[in-house]
């Protein structure tokens, strides 16, 4: 067995385990492990046939000057292009734009009487109320009131996180559903314009290589000799500091930082106690479907993604990489991915055809060049009532044995490919 000495060993090289390494590398010997055979994790691009797909829409929004600096240190400013959204909601043949509950008015008439209606009496029941939500069925009743409930938000977020809302805390959503004011939703039942409302009005995206050229740039920087992929972290002895990877070598490290998701980072761990390891097996998530589809020509829609909440649409959402950025495909042509609802069977090719052409992205399924089905394990993590509790519980051992947990998925968490950075950023600061 070979055995390797470093200071900081790194499991996972997406975008929080490489921003991390790079940052300790420049005063720390590192080394990175990758299970699969690319870097970039769940912000990877794969490419087809001249088509460039991403793990779904992977947009990068920037807010803090630190992670802005970082990324353009690494993908300069000139190798970025900056986005504008555009997206909407098909609600029963009805075009909404995004954010639905700010643009209520391009619904029939009696609807955005309903909706404000309910809107305004929520409103004023939550100021009333003693306590939050419980859960996240609950949050959306007292924020956006039952008929923007039952037209859009419980049947979209039912589809996407396949279980009632009312098993789901609110405790993933933050910033990621834009609640607005009571005057940002009359005014959008009105007509009247407004300033564009959520964290990802504008975004920037590679001019060239997908998302996926930014954890590329990063591994460059590391060299190959620090990024070893085709190598799965498999085992860790936290007492002795000791972790052994697939390909058999084991390594000694000061510190272990690692991205992969929590309940298999604690399977990892010799000697776990069976409080941490009942506690991780608690702690749940939901499998990613989608569909990677290649258009002969472009779609017949401009949206980058739309929503899609019916419930006889086999998908949630469709999105379209070559709307974002048209370089994404061969010219002419265009892209789409397509998230489905049903995690249980395979999808029926011709129903999915024929979905994408009722909401209007192809004219018909000719328009499909070709298609490639994709699974994302325990792409989402679940906000269950065990949630916190169980994810305490493993932290807690973590902590006493200097195992650093971080990521979207070591955190067990919902967040951004920002916060990924800046999570690595902050681990390296603790070096």
């Amino acid at each position: 067995m070979t055995e390797d000495r470093v200071d900081v060993l790194v499991a996972g090289a997406g975008l929080c385990g490489l921003s991390a390494a790079v940052a300790c590398a420049r005063r720390s010997r590192v080394v990175v492990l990758e299970a699969a055979g690319h870097v970039g994790g769940k912000a990877a691009s794969r490419r087809r046939d001249g088509y460039t797909f991403d793990c779904t829409g992977h947009w990068l929004h920037l807010r803090s000057d630190r992670v802005r600096s970082f990324v353009f240190e690494h993908l300069p400013p000139d190798r970025w292009v900056t986005i504008e959204r555009r997206a909407a909601v098909y609600v029963a043949g009805v075009d909404v734009p995004y954010p639905f509950q700010t643009n209520l008015g391009a619904l029939p008439g009696e609807l955005v009487r309903a909706c404000l209606t309910d809107f305004v009496q929520a409103r004023i029941d939550d100021a009333r109320a003693g306590a939050p939500p419980a859960t996240f069925e609950e949050f959306i009743l007292r924020r956006f009131g039952r008929s923007m409930a039952e037209i859009f938000f419980v049947p979209y977020n039912e589809k996407l996180w396949d279980r009632p809302l009312r098993e789901l805390t609110a405790a993933w959503m933050g910033r990621f559903l834009p609640d607005p004011t009571v005057d940002q939703v009359v005014a959008g039942a009105l007509g009247v314009s407004s300033a564009p409302v959520g964290y990802n009005a504008t975004f920037l995206y590679p001019k060239a290589g997908g998302i996926g050229a930014l954890a590329e740039a990063l591994a460059r920087a590391l060299g190959p000799a620090r990024v070893r992929t085709n190598t799965a972290l498999t085992a860790v002895d936290p007492l002795a500091r000791r972790a052994r990877a697939a390909d058999g070598t084991e390594y000694r490290y000061d510190r272990l930082i690692a991205t992969v998701p929590l309940p298999s980072l604690v399977a990892m761990c010799e000697g776990a106690p069976a409080e941490v390891r009942d506690a991780a097996a608690a702690l749940c998530a939901v499998d990613w479907h989608y569909l990677d589809v290649a258009l002969r020509v472009p779609p017949r829609r401009p949206e980058h993604w739309i929503y899609v909440p019916d419930r006889d649409l086999p998908f949630f959402r469709v999105g379209s990489y070559s709307n974002a950025h048209p370089p994404l495909v061969p010219e002419g042509r265009g892209s789409l991915y397509v998230e489905l609802a049903d995690r249980a069977r395979p999808h029926d090719p011709a129903a999915v055809a024929e979905g994408l052409v009722r909401v209007g992205m192809i004219a018909s399924p000719a328009d499909i060049a070709f298609v490639e089905r994709r699974r994302i394990p325990g792409a989402y993590v679940v906000f269950d009532d065990r949630w916190g509790p169980a994810r305490d519980t493993v932290f807690a051992y973590l902590r006493r044995h200097d195992i650093e947990a971080r990521g979207r998925y070591g955190r067990w968490t919902y967040n951004s490919m920002e916060d990924c950075i800046a999570d690595g950023l902050d681990a390296a600061e603790e070096d």
